[in-house]
C-alpha cells in the first residue's frame, strides 16, 4: 500500500507505506508534534469504525495547514541536520548510508508539498 499526498495547486508525493513510516518518524524525531487529523465528510463510522486522527489511512482526509507548516519545520531541520544520515539509520537500520541520502531527496520533495499548506492523503 502506498500513499497519495497531494493538494489543491497540483502538487503530488507519492511514498510506499515504510517510506511513509520513515517519514513521519524522522519528522517527529526533528520536532514534529502531530495535530491529529480531522474525520474526512466521506468516512462512514458504521462501515469503518471510529476515526482516530489517522496519519496512516488512504481516506482522503486532509493534514491542516497549522500541521503542515509544522511537518514543513521539522523536515527543514532533518534536511539540514549534519546528523542526518546516523538518525535515521538509527530509526531503520536496515537502510545504507546511500539509500538514507536519497530518502533526504524524498523529503526535499515532501518539504515542497508542506510548505504549499494542507493536503490530503489518499
Amino acid at each position: 500500500m502506498g500513499y497519495d499526498l497531494s493538494n489543491s495547486a497540483g502538487t503530488y508525493v507519492r511514498f510506499t507505506g515504510s517510506g511513509w513510516d520513515l517519514a513521519l518518524a524522522v519528522a517527529r524525531h526533528y520536532g514534529w508534534e502531530p495535530a491529529g487529523i480531522p474525520k474526512p465528510t466521506t468516512w462512514d463510522e458504521k462501515e469503518y469504525g471510529p476515526w482516530e486522527d489517522e496519519y496512516w489511512m488512504n481516506a482522503g482526509q486532509e493534514v491542516t495547514a497549522e500541521d503542515a507548516a509544522a511537518l514543513t519545520a521539522a523536515l527543514d531541520s532533518a534536511i539540514a541536520a549534519p546528523d542526518f544520515v546516523e538518525a535515521v539509520i538509527g530509526t531503520n537500520g536496515g537502510l545504507t548510508r546511500e539509500q538514507v541520502e536519497s530518502f533526504r531527496a524524498r523529503l526535499v520533495e515532501f518539504a515542497g508539498l508542506t510548505r504549499q499548506g494542507s493536503f490530503i492523503i489518499e
